[in-house]
């Protein structure tokens, strides 16, 4: 028995035991295993932010792993999100909304936005504070958040951090597979893209690289799938960001004037991705590197016939109202 006058003296010897759940995002060994841990980040941010009113708010690719040995209650798991340190909430979820409850507990998707800006406000008057200060790892952040002199009360929504998937999609592609635009090398390429620190000069990295790639400019060789997945899912990041100058000035967004890169948007290209490396493993007989010959689903077909006719008029305008915001 230790004499209570030196019970500040006594030693103890401890152990921490930590269990590995899952390997990083960049140790994938397919394409297929990495679109299938994106898709499952996304299904696990839907329903963090659907069912509970968790907003992650730093969706990075250190953030996202890759289960080797799925538990017996999710046996079909690949890849899950972790780390909430800065995540916000808010008293008001969809199971709780008389509008849109029905349709969330009968396991049907819903729009990226969640609970509506105003019914949290109502439920909780400082509920949106907390989500306008600016968080992320800032290579993935979204570039909308980049606007620091647009920014007029610009709250984090879910959409922010489903454009995170796709700059981590895009770091993942740069840094570990066989691709090219035109003449740059991916280092060429990352090192101009992933610009840290100059917040104006971050934007305008982000948002030509995400037009460009639109068209199809960014090419991984011998996976045409990737390719596809990657250019189909900048056409749709670009379209929210038009959504979302026009929401900072003030102005109506192009189409329904809603949130553009919802969880069934994503779902989708990710999902179609998935198919078509199913089929192509199917008939190359499992093989991991897909054909260069795929047929392409019908969303990536339109892809890039969707951002010429409705985002690339819109560009001009943005320049040429952030050089008078500049100058002024």
């Amino acid at each position: 028995m230790v004499n209570p006058e030196f019970d500040y003296l006594e030693r103890s010897h401890m152990r921490i035991v930590i269990n590995e759940i899952g390997r990083p995002l960049t140790e994938f060994k397919s394409t297929r295993e990495l679109v299938t841990a994106l898709r499952d980040a996304v299904i696990g941010h839907q329903q963090a932010w659907l069912r509970a009113g968790i907003l992650h708010r730093d969706v990075s690719v250190g953030n996202i792993l890759i289960v080797d040995e799925p538990g017996e209650e999710a046996p079909s798991i690949c890849g899950f999100l972790h780390d909430f340190d800065y995540s916000s909430m808010t008293p008001l979820t969809p199971l709780t909304d008389k509008t849109s409850g029905a349709a969330c507990a009968a396991g049907e998707p819903s729009s990226a936005k969640g609970p509506k800006n105003s019914e949290a406000i109502e439920g909780d008057p400082t509920d949106n504070n907390g989500r306008k200060e600016r968080t992320g790892t800032y290579y993935f952040m979204a570039y909308g958040l980049l606007l620091t002199d647009l920014k007029r009360g610009v709250i984090h929504e879910a959409h922010h951090d489903l454009e995170s998937i796709y700059w981590i999609l895009i770091w993942v592609v740069l840094r570990h597979t066989d691709c090219s635009a035109g003449k740059r090398t991916p280092s060429q390429l990352s090192k101009g893209l992933f610009v840290y620190g100059d917040d104006m000069a971050s934007y305008r990295a982000k948002r030509s690289f995400v037009e460009e790639v639109a068209m199809g400019s960014l090419t991984v060789h011998g996976n045409e799938p990737l390719t596809d997945l990657i250019s189909a899912f900048s056409d749709l990041v670009n379209q929210q960001h038009s959504a979302t100058v026009a929401f900072m000035k003030g102005k109506k967004a192009s189409g329904d004037g809603s949130v553009q890169l919802t969880y069934e948007a994503v779902l989708e290209l990710l999902d179609g991705a998935l198919e078509t490396l199913r089929s192509s493993e199917a008939a190359t007989g499992g093989g991991r590197r897909q054909p260069a010959k795929e047929t392409n689903p019908p969303s990536f077909a339109a892809a890039a016939l969707r951002f010429r006719q409705r985002v690339l008029p819109m560009r001009s305008s943005i320049d040429r109202n952030l050089s008078h915001n500049n100058s002024s």
